[in-house]
């Protein structure tokens, strides 16, 4: 079982449990030699389990940035698209085709200048403007001399809310709306009429995420989705339950960070190291309109 790693109590979840830290690094480390990666002599030294926790996981941040992938390891970029009005409303907007606002263009020209020395080999985005736009912004300001592949999926949609549809959050979280909800949200497990829960979005992105494990789009890829879309692909990833994904934080134009190591024991399982929902590069224009409350976790699976 995965869990959502703890930054205040300087914990994570693993397979049996929480455990301390300090056994977060050597697991990365030890992932790193198998796979033939390495660290910059200067972030290898402040590498440890101090550093990662105490600063708000900048360091793993930074390690994930920096790894040149090994043979069989995946890097995997997943974006949420950058604002649209209905976002900045509080909107719940589902599968409804709708333009990114005038600041959701900055924040997608940002994440493109952030992700631009980069090198990706596949950027995939869904058939929805908002994602296509950003992921516009990111593919123009690429710096490679080749060009990524680029797949437009339907199955990577945001989730269908049926009656739910454009439905501002007020009136969601009003008790005798009899629906399920978690926080400032709807719950991922709830099915409204005509929609879809956790379970539809899974099983219709279950494809993608296995060939992405898999190593099928390359060793960088770029994922372009939408917030429960995205959370739900992450989720299929790393193994989590409703709540867990529930749990989940991705701000507009937010970027997570991911690791795919595969096992050397010729089986199909991997590990996986990450983390979720950064969302530093839209500072320098102050361009953070957080809907949801911002939060950065390391991941471990």
């Amino acid at each position: 079982m995965t869990s959502l790693g703890t930054i205040k109590e300087r914990l994570v979840e693993g397979p049996n449990g929480r455990v301390p830290a300090y056994k977060f690094v050597p697991l990365v480390t030890k992932l790193s030699k198998e796979h033939q990666i390495t660290l910059s002599p200067t972030l290898a030294k402040k590498f440890t389990p101090e550093n990662i926790f105490g600063s708000g996981c900048i360091y793993l941040r930074e390690a994930i940035n920096e790894m040149q992938t090994g043979p069989g390891v995946v890097k995997l970029t997943v974006i949420r698209h950058a604002q649209t009005p209905h976002n900045k409303k509080k909107i719940f907007q589902g599968d409804t085709n709708t333009p990114l606002s005038t600041h959701g263009k900055l924040q997608a020209d940002l994440t493109g200048d952030f992700l631009s020395n980069e090198h990706v080999d596949t950027i995939i985005m869904t058939e929805l403007e908002r994602t296509q736009k950003t992921a516009e912004a990111i593919i123009s300001r690429l710096k490679q001399n080749d060009q990524p592949s680029i797949f437009s999926y339907g199955q990577l949609n945001e989730r269908r809310l049926g009656e739910l549809t454009l439905v501002p959050l007020p009136l969601i979280l009003k008790p005798q709306a009899h629906i399920i909800t978690t926080g400032n949200e709807i719950s991922v497990s709830h099915l409204p009429l005509g929609g879809e829960n956790v379970h539809h979005m899974q099983n219709r992105a279950e494809e993608v995420a296995a060939d992405i494990k898999q190593g099928r789009y390359g060793n960088h890829v770029v994922v372009v989705l939408h917030y429960i879309s995205g959370k739900c692909i992450i989720g299929k990833l790393l193994g989590l339950n409703a709540r867990e994904i529930d749990n989940m934080v991705l701000d507009n134009a937010s970027i997570s960070r991911f690791l795919i190591f595969p096992h050397n024991n010729g089986s199909n399982e991997h590990s996986i190291i990450g983390s979720m929902n950064f969302t530093g590069h839209l500072k320098p224009a102050k361009a953070i309109e957080n809907i949801f409350p911002l939060t950065e976790i390391p991941l471990i699976h």
